[in-house]
């Protein structure tokens, strides 16, 4: 079993450490809590820069 994100979040244990690491993250809460975390990393991507945006509607 991996680190849990409240661990990290709280300090108790590292995160990523590079830019090579894999996030990975399972829920086990309710729908919304994934579409609410999914809005808030895909906001923060693109004020970054970051991450690739693939078109699923076709």
């Amino acid at each position: 079993m991996g680190t849990e994100l409240g661990e990290v979040i709280a300090g108790r244990a590292p995160g990523r450490r590079g830019d090579r690491d894999i996030t990975l993250f399972s829920s086990v809460g309710i729908g919304l809590q994934d579409l609410v975390a999914a809005r808030l990393l895909i906001d923060k991507a693109r004020a970054n820069g970051i991450g690739t945006e693939v078109d699923l509607t076709s």
